[in-house]
C-alpha cells in the first residue's frame, strides 16, 4: 500500500507528459493554427533599428560643439608619469574626461571598436547623461574618440551636445542653449 499512491503519481505525470507532446504535436500540424516567429538576436530588424540609432548619433556627433582637452592633456601627462592604472583603459579614461560623478538619473556608456581585427587601437566613447536635476538641461551625451599610443589611451577629440527639457528649448541633442 506504500507503493500506490508513488505509483499513481508517476503514472499521472507520464500521462500528463504525453498528453502535453499530443497536444504540441497536433498544433504544429494544424494549418490554422497561426505561429509567430520568435525574434533573433541580430535579425535585420534589430540591425536596422540599431543602424538608425547610430547614424543619428553619428548626425549628432558631427554637428556637436568641440571640448579642449588641453587641461586633460597635462593630466595624463603626469598620470603616464605615475603610471596610473586608468590611462590602460578607455573607460576608465572617459569617465575621467568627463567627470567621475553621476549627475544625471541614467547613465550610459557605449564603447564602439573603430578598427577591426585582434587589436583594439581605436575607440569611440559614447556618454549619454539623461535626466539632469537642472531647470533647462535634461540631459547631454558626449563623444569621445580615443587611440591606444604606447599602451595607454589618448583623447583625440572631445565633442559634446546636450538637450532641453520639454518648454524649455530643444528636446532633442544639440549646442543651441536652453531656456
Amino acid at each position: 500500500m506504500k507503493y500506490l499512491p508513488l505509483t499513481f503519481l508517476s503514472l499521472f505525470s507520464i500521462l500528463v507528459f504525453f498528453s502535453c507532446e499530443l497536444d504540441s504535436s497536433n498544433q504544429q500540424s494544424d494549418p490554422s493554427s497561426t505561429t509567430v516567429p520568435a525574434q533573433v538576436p541580430g535579425s535585420s530588424e534589430k540591425k536596422s533599428a540599431e543602424d538608425k540609432v547610430m547614424q543619428s548619433m553619428a548626425s549628432v556627433e558631427i554637428a556637436a560643439q568641440n571640448l579642449s582637452t588641453s587641461t586633460f592633456d597635462k593630466q595624463m601627462e603626469e598620470a603616464k608619469a605615475n603610471e596610473a592604472d586608468w590611462i590602460k583603459s578607455p573607460i576608465l579614461t572617459a569617465l575621467k574626461f568627463t567627470g567621475e560623478r553621476m549627475d544625471s538619473r541614467n547613465l550610459n556608456i557605449d564603447v564602439k571598436s573603430l578598427t577591426g581585427g585582434e587589436s583594439i587601437t581605436k575607440v569611440l566613447v559614447t556618454i549619454i547623461q539623461d535626466g539632469f536635476m537642472d531647470d533647462s538641461v535634461s540631459g547631454d551625451v558626449t563623444f569621445l574618440r580615443m587611440a591606444k599610443v604606447a599602451g595607454t589611451w589618448e583623447i583625440v577629440s572631445a565633442k559634446k551636445a546636450w538637450k532641453c527639457w520639454k518648454n524649455r528649448g530643444h528636446e532633442d541633442y544639440s549646442t543651441e542653449p536652453c531656456g
